[in-house]
């Protein structure tokens, strides 16, 4: 578990390209993260053993934002150490999070992975809460939101969908979040769920 330093007078992580602008570091988490995705995409092992066994785990999760800011920040892939909260929405706290990863990953497990996984609306529903659970555990001091999306994506390939993540617009993402956290309303986030669910044609 980290706390990430900042650099002094700001607040700003400190990284491996030495960036102290703010803007600066949000571009560069941006661009080095959609090119790590892309090849997360492309081949879900590019994470290592935990891309070929899918365990859909807290390690699964922390395999995921290491490879995904491995490049950016020494504390990638590792949970944060401090309570948390946005405005007014405070996550997990930081003690109880490897807990609540564990019920959720118990919870996906349970659902067999989304394997067996045919009627398409209750899939939606299924993800729809998966991706309510992972925002509210918000595990990581930073990159929760691509993590969680490129977790959830390889999960719905189970079930022969995937998450095109592409028509979601950050208000959205974040409307729907907020509704979850603040009321247990899951339903914007199933409505955005079903809009991106796209299933695969296999030959």
């Amino acid at each position: 578990m980290i706390d990430p330093k900042k650099y002094t007078g700001t607040n700003v992580f400190v990284n491996l390209r030495n960036i102290t602008d703010p803007k600066r570091l949000e571009k560069a988490e941006s661009t080095l993260s959609a090119y790590k995705l892309a090849q997360f995409y492309n081949n879900p092992s590019v994470i290592g053993e935990l891309g070929k066994d899918f365990n859909f785990d807290l390690a699964h999760l922390k395999a995921i934002h290491k490879y995904l800011f491995q490049d950016l920040y020494t504390w990638a892939g590792e949970i944060r150490s401090y309570d948390m909260k946005i405005d007014t929405d405070i996550f997990t706290p930081a003690n109880d999070i490897t807990y609540w990863a564990g019920e959720i990953a118990k919870e996906i497990k349970n659902d067999g992975y989304l394997c067996n996984a045919t009627d398409r609306e209750i899939i939606v529903k299924k993800v729809a809460r998966y991706l309510g659970l992972l925002g509210m555990l918000h595990p990581f001091s930073e990159g929760n939101g691509r993590t969680q999306r490129a977790f959830l994506w390889q999960l719905t390939l189970n079930a022969d969908y995937r998450l095109d993540w592409s028509k979601v617009h950050s208000w959205e993402n974040t409307a729907t979040a907020q509704n979850v956290h603040r009321y247990q309303d899951y339903t914007g986030m199933e409505s955005m769920i079903d809009r991106i669910l796209t299933p695969i044609h296999r030959t």
